[in-house]
């Protein structure tokens, strides 16, 4: 019954760490295979229901940018045909970026992207005509005006990854996932998994992991001013003081177990997590 219960945690183990080692791969795929899951990523996204508290989020951002004269983005999507409005983006494309780009275009210009500049005509001013002491009636002529508004492109570049934090706490919900897994491994069940699999997905499922999700965050983290570091960690400091614990926990098993390699359980013990003090910093 043991032995059951043995193959059976290690069919379910073997499983997992083949989930996570499709993902630390991604990276290193040929071209053509990374073509391949951007669409099938963007189709995904694509299909993301329109989040409603996005409309206050998007109101917020109106009004701050025009309050600071900030030029709106004026290249369109890709998929941005003639006659599309942001219901479009809405319904069938949203992302909220793009959702907002489209609504701060067409607040500050009045139209979309892609319409033509539509022009009024000056107004007429009458000036008063001289008094003229003739028989013949007064004409007053005026000369149309026209006036031509044009925009130059604009490139917008983000001063920092307003997302950072929030992928943090992500990769490190992975990471903690992962070690639990796999942290109390006999060395018995470590022989059969690596019998049934490449020992050497315990390394790239790993790094994967690491380089690809935390380290890339917190190379983000490091430009959030302290105003945003703040905010951002009043909403998810305390899950991440959670998770930090946790890992911890698992990191202390996996440096003890040695059916781990060397490199995993060095990079696993010289790995920093994000504090509140070193967020600060």
């Amino acid at each position: 019954m043991n032995k059951i219960k043995s193959s059976l945690s290690i069919l379910i183990a073997v499983s997992a760490i083949s989930l996570i080692f499709s993902n630390a791969l991604f990276a290193s795929e040929e071209d053509d295979e990374m073509a391949a899951m951007q669409r099938q990523l963007n189709a995904n996204v694509m299909n993301q229901p329109f989040d409603p508290g996005d409309v206050a989020r998007v109101d917020a951002y109106i009004k701050s940018a025009m309050q600071k004269d900030l030029k709106p983005v004026s290249v369109a999507p890709t998929y941005w045909r003639p006659g599309y409005t942001c219901n479009y983006i809405r319904r069938y494309r949203y992302r909220y970026r793009a959702y907002r780009d489209c609504l701060y275009y067409h607040r500050y210009h009045g139209r979309y992207w892609g319409q033509p500049v539509v022009v009024a005509p000056a107004a007429v001013v009458v000036a008063p005509a001289p008094v003229v002491v003739a028989p013949a009636p007064v004409v007053v002529r005026s000369e149309p005006r026209v006036v031509v508004k044009s925009s130059s492109q604009t490139i917008r570049v983000e001063k920092f990854d307003e997302d950072a934090l929030q992928d943090y706490y992500k990769g490190l919900k992975s990471a903690v996932k992962f070690m639990s897994m796999f942290s109390t491994f006999t060395p018995e069940q470590f022989d059969q998994m690596s019998k049934q699999s490449n020992g050497s997905q315990w390394w790239m499922a790993w790094s994967g992991i690491v380089t690809g999700q935390l380290e890339t965050a917190k190379i983000e983290l490091e430009d959030w001013p302290t105003s945003a570091k703040k905010e951002a960690w009043a909403i998810l400091g305390n899950k991440i003081t959670k998770y930090n614990k946790l890992f911890n926990k698992h990191r202390d098993s996996i440096i003890a177990n040695n059916a781990f390699e060397d490199k995993l359980r060095n990079s696993v013990k010289g790995f920093d997590l994000v504090t509140e003090e070193s967020l600060m910093e």
